[in-house]
């Protein structure tokens, strides 16, 4: 009888099966291509929605066999596998065996060519590590290109992954752009064509990347992995790019411009040239402050960073036209706010602000903090009426604005919006340009006159040195926020420095030094201006305010004194 029972069991268990593996086979059943290569079956479920997600191999038009023979040889413990290869790779780079270290990675890639983390931290190692332990910047150089080449790589697997498409245009622009050996760096990359070619297996740039030598620049190169990433995430809404702000993934492509024209100044080229290349950064940056952001803590209401005036006056505008419902009635209510607070700080709040004490300033500041929290539906509520109802729908589109404003002023916050396109517009000024150009003129001079103040070249720099200075000043009395601006005016002042301790030999700067207000405003411990005689500022001793003093206090004292030694 059990025996009987064993046997219907076992057939039970084996139809269970049988019934299950049904359904397995129609959702992984593989596409299939018709005849004469036209459209077959998509496949099943599973087969569907890697065509849908691109992850599979087939999607990439090809399919690696290596890859898929490790893949089954792990027998679905892959990510064991992986983890083992990782703290392989880290005892290579530590061993300083590279040879080890890349064939890891290889490994690594072709066991999970979807984990995205292995792509972007082992090229960042390849890169930033490894190329750091070397001295010489041809070597450097090899392994910062083959960290990008890894990355570059990567993409082909992971493509709905924008973030590893942003990675690359960083990468390329970070490490070769910025680094120490950025100059070298800069001049290896114009002239790689092999390096050109993997690129252009990716992106097919065509002449949109060339700088103003007719040679690839390593700025323009990553604005097309920026402009490709920015594609993709906004061709489909399920794509994400993470917990990156949308604020700080659309800025790169934008200021690739700008550090582009910043560039190409600083290797020699400037007019018209350098010029155009201002204003075409100042239009791809206008054209990043026309992109809509989100809103901050959730809000649907989204907001463009080029748009802040706009929104201040429109606001403005809606406050005035709820003020003229009622006439008077906004004064009327900051007076009985300012009748609740006490005299002191009535006082302070009344008087100029000139003539305020510091601790009257800050009483006036909180009176002023009062008062602005009378909002505008405060005064709306106040209104008599029929004409309250439209004050109140006027309120509530004013308090919208004040919302946008606040989001924009947020971003402005951590994207200096307006500095960088006021920015873009003085540098296309031609006594800016002017001035680079003759300070490039002259320090390249000062390099070969090799010290000597009697040369023919020290004379040039000289010459050179000051009609930079004068279109300078020439820029700062036509742009008057440029005074404002810490880096370009400490720039300026390490030129001053150079052009006062070497090809002046140390010599005081004249009374009409074009750029002595800047010197002033930014001092540096390079330059030093002499003190002239009579123009030290004496110390006058304060009065010390002294007490009476009682004829026992100074018989005290009196006694109190050693005697003296004769």
């Amino acid at each position: 009888m059990s025996e009987h029972r064993s046997m219907i069991r076992w057939m039970i268990y084996m139809g269970l099966i049988a019934m299950l593996l049904v359904p397995l086979v129609w959702l992984s059943q593989p596409a299939t291509i018709g005849a004469n290569g036209g459209r077959g079956s998509p496949g099943g479920k599973l087969a569907q929605m890697r065509t849908e997600e691109h992850l599979g191999e087939a999607n990439l038009g090809k399919i690696d066999p290596t890859s898929e023979t490790l893949k089954l040889m792990t027998f679905g413990m892959r990510g064991v596998a992986v983890l083992f290869l990782w703290n392989k790779a880290n005892r290579y780079k530590k061993e300083e065996d590279w040879d080890g270290l890349t064939a890891t990675l290889e490994q690594m890639t072709l066991l999970q060519p979807h984990f995205v983390s292995v792509w972007r931290y082992q090229s960042w190692n390849l890169a930033f590590n490894v190329a750091a332990e070397f001295d010489d910047y041809r070597v450097r150089y090899f392994y910062a290109k083959k960290g990008i080449t890894f990355l570059m790589d990567g993409t082909v697997y992971n493509q709905r992954e924008p973030r590893m498409l942003w990675d690359v245009g960083w990468m390329m622009n970070q490490k070769i752009g910025r680094s120490d050996e950025r100059v070298q760096f800069r001049r290896l990359f114009a002239v790689d064509e092999e390096f050109h070619d993997l690129i252009d297996d990716h992106i097919p740039f065509g002449n949109e990347v060339d700088g103003p030598r007719g040679k690839p620049d390593n700025w323009l190169v990553g604005r097309q992995w920026y402009l490709k990433a920015e594609k993709l995430y906004e061709s489909d809404e399920r794509i994400n790019i993470g917990q990156m702000a949308d604020l700080l993934f659309f800025e790169q492509s934008a200021k690739c411009r700008i550090n582009f024209a910043e560039a190409i100044e600083k290797d020699g080229t400037f007019g018209e040239v350098a010029g155009n290349t201002w204003k075409k950064a100042e239009d791809a940056w206008r054209e990043y402050g026309r992109r809509e952001m989100p809103g901050r803590a959730g809000r649907k209401q989204k907001h463009r960073l080029g748009d802040l005036e706009l929104h201040v006056a429109q606001f403005k505008k809606l406050r005035s036209q709820i003020d003229a419902l009622q006439p008077g009635l906004r004064k009327k209510m900051e007076q009985e706010k300012l009748t609740e607070l006490n005299d002191d700080v009535q006082e302070a709040y009344r008087t100029a602000e000139k003539q305020r004490s510091p601790q009257q300033s800050g009483l006036a500041a909180d009176a002023q903090f009062q008062l602005d929290r009378i909002s505008d539906k405060d005064v709306a509520e106040r209104i008599e009426g029929k004409n309250q109802q439209q004050a109140m729908d006027l309120a509530v589109d004013a308090m919208n604005e004040v919302l946008i404003i606040n989001d924009i002023e947020h971003s402005h916050s951590t994207v200096p919006y307006q500095t960088w396109l006021e920015r873009c517009q003085i540098e296309q000024s031609p006594h800016v340009l002017a001035g680079r150009e003759h300070l490039y003129l002259g320090n390249q001079q000062y390099e070969r006159a090799q010290f000597d103040s009697d040369s023919e070249q020290n004379l040039g720099a000289r010459q050179q040195f000051e009609r930079g200075f004068a279109a300078w000043a020439r820029a700062f009395k036509e742009h008057k926020s440029l005074i404002e601006d810490r880096p370009i005016c400490e720039d300026l002042v390490t030129v001053v420095a150079i052009y006062r301790n070497h090809v002046l030999d140390r010599k005081e700067l004249p009374d009409d030094f074009p750029l002595l207000e800047i010197i002033k405003k930014y001092p540096s411990e390079e330059l030093r201006l002499p003190e002239k005689p009579g123009d030290e500022k004496k110390t006058e001793k304060k009065p010390v305010d002294e007490k009476p003093v009682k004829a026992e206090d100074r018989e005290g004292e009196q006694a109190a004194k050693p005697a003296s030694d004769e």
